[in-house]
Order: C-alpha cells, then structure tokens, then sequence
C-alpha cells in the first residue's frame, strides 16, 4: 500500500493505480482512502477525481468529495469531478474480473492455487496449480471456461474442504505470484506459465508479492497469537514434513531410551531432544528453514482473510525472528517423527486436471 500511496503522490502510474483502486472490495477501498488523506498535494486530487468518476458505490463517493475539499481546504488546486458518459462506459468495457484462492497444506505437503482470468464477457482462462511445501510446482492445468463452469469448480473445491483445509479467496495477483513461484523452485512447466503471465503481469492488488502481507494495516492493539497457539492451530494440524532417510530417523527417535528399563522419562525426552537438535544439521533439513518462513508468511495471509488477527500477528511475530522459524521448523519434525503410520494417508488436494472441464 505505501508504494502505491507513494506512486500517487509522485503523480507517476497513475492509471495502473486507478485500476488497481477498480478492483478493491469496499472495506478496502474505505481503508486505502483512509491513508490517503495523508497526501497534501495536486496529485492527490488528481487521483481522487479520476477514481470518483468510475466509483458507483455513494458511501465511497462521498468519502472521495470529502477529500477532495479537505485538499481545496488547504489550498491545493482541485478541478471538480466530473462524470461524462463515454469515459464511465469505456471504464465498463474495459473493466475485468480477476479471483485466486489457495488452501494450507495437506498431510502430503501439497496446496492447490487457484487463478481466474475474465478473457471476454462470460468466458474465463481457470488456471489451477498443485504445488508442494519445497518442490515447488507439481500439476498445472489451465482452460477456457465460462463463468458458470468456474463457479461449478470453486463450488466443488470447498465441498472437498474441512475444518483443517481451508479454500480461502486471496488476491489474484498473490495468486499468480505462488505459481509463479513454485514453477520456478521446480523448474516445470516454465512454457506453458509463458501463456499464463501475459494475463496476471499487469493485475495490480495491494497484496501481490510476501513484502506487502508484512504492511496489512490491523489495529495496534491486536495481540499476537503466542507461539505455542500459532503451531496448534488448526490450519497446521494436517501439515507434515518429510525427508531423504525420515524412515530410518524416525525408528532411532521411537526407539531412544529403550536399550535401558530404567531411564527415567525425562532423560528419554533429552535423548530425543538432542537426536532432533542433530537432524536440524542435514542439509535437506536446514534448507525448509526458507519454506516455513515462506508458510508462515502465506498463512498469515489466510488468517487475515478469516479475520484471525491475532494469527495474523502472531505469524508475522514469527517470520521476523530466525529463532522462531527455526523453534517452528524443530516442532514440524518433531511431529512428523511421532506421526503414527496408520495415520499417513494420500493428500486429499485432488488433480487439477480431474476439475476443469474441457
């Protein structure tokens, strides 16, 4: 949000940030305004007055009048809005409906992205992606769509969804950033996303790259989730680890203090202790220290959209110590360790492919 405030005060990609302000829900666009009244100067005006002549909600416009007087209050030079037909039509015309959604992830390590993209009235390119916590893209499957066929496949997605995976509406362009993102990590399909960039580049979102989840503007008086919480919540539960050699880890971790009937259950607890303290030093296993720092930052977003503030706090509390992401890192493999194998099951993200209808 402060880059835009910025680009606007410095009267500079103005109509990218006007479009942008297009594509805000109404609760965003009250809190953008609400910044924005920070600006004292004729580029700021200008932006208010091209922004009033496409906005059809009356509480938003009012809001915009109310800024544009407080800037003539202060002396700044202000044309009055005004509203012609062709500019409001040609605006209709142009206008286009982006949506991307994403769920934490599943037992497997694997989330589902999803991105849709308005081609012409009623017709729609659906792009749905399977990515993994740290191999990053594993499916991509795109089409041409109508519009009840995406309502169709969104409505079958949060059928499939429970209390511990969740199918949450994000920004189109953060959307579009996790595939991009994890086809980069994985090196797949890096032509077939040649196609797909040329229609999510130009989406402008106050949320589209991790940096921007850090700036969300909650009340100072949240209190951030404690750490012991953050990890319980059900949005982890399903979440495991998983590694090169984890089956052979996994039986000298159950199997510390049984070569003794007598060691005390505390000493047993330090033997483990220390046997996950040694598999924090492999390699494969110091390199997810970078993925969870990145779940942490995704899952953020998501108890921001469930209105979990204090999730959202306490995720972004966690991100910015290396200590805490390390403590997040040992707990995942710790519970991975102690899983029971009657539990470990498929992933229950399906094939993309099995969803879009061609």
């Amino acid at each position: 949000m402060e880059s835009i405030l910025r680009e606007i005060e410095s009267n500079t990609n103005m109509e990218q940030n006007v479009s942008l302000f297009k594509g805000f829900t109404k609760e965003e666009k009250k809190k953008f305004l609400a910044h924005l009244k920070e600006l004292k100067n004729e580029a700021a005006g200008i932006f208010l007055n091209k922004i009033y002549v496409n906005e059809e909600d009356k509480e938003i416009q009012k809001l915009i009048k109310k800024l544009l007087f407080r800037l003539k209050t202060i002396g700044v030079t202000i044309q009055e809005p005004h509203i012609t037909g062709e500019p409001v039509l040609r605006v209709i015309e142009e206008q286009k409906e982006y949506r991307g959604f994403m769920t934490n992830y599943d037992g497997e390590g694997t989330r589902l992205i999803c991105a849709s993209f308005e081609l012409k009235k009623k017709t729609f390119l659906f792009v749905d992606a399977i990515t993994h916590f740290s191999d990053g893209l594993i499916e991509l499957a795109s089409a041409e769509v109508r519009r009840n066929d995406v309502e169709e496949i969104l409505d079958d997605y949060r059928r499939k969804t429970n209390r511990n995976i969740l199918f949450v509406e994000i920004s189109p362009r953060y959307a579009s950033f996790l595939i991009e993102e994890s086809a980069a990590l994985s090196g797949r399909y890096t032509e077939e996303l040649k196609f797909f960039k040329a229609f999510s580049s130009h989406i402008r979102h106050t949320i589209q790259r991790p940096d921007d989840i850090y700036t969300i503007n909650i009340s100072e008086s949240i209190t951030p989730l404690p750490i012991e919480q953050l990890l319980s919540h059900d949005l982890f539960t399903p979440f495991f680890l998983s590694w090169t050699g984890m089956d052979e880890d996994k039986k000298t971790y159950q199997s510390a203090g049984a070569e003794t009937l007598i060691l005390p259950s505390y000493m047993v607890e330090e033997k483990k202790d220390a046997l996950l303290r040694t598999l924090m030093e492999k390699e494969e296993l110091k390199e997810k220290t970078h993925y969870t720092k990145r779940m942490f930052e995704d899952y953020a977003y998501i108890f921001y959209m469930l209105h979990d503030l204090a999730a959202y706090r306490g995720s972004i509390e966690m991100v910015k110590q290396k200590n805490h992401i390390n403590d997040a890192l040992l707990f995942f493999i710790k519970k991975s360790l102690d899983r029971p194998e009657e539990e470990q099951e498929q992933g229950i993200i399906v094939n993309p492919y099995d969803q879009i209808h061609r």
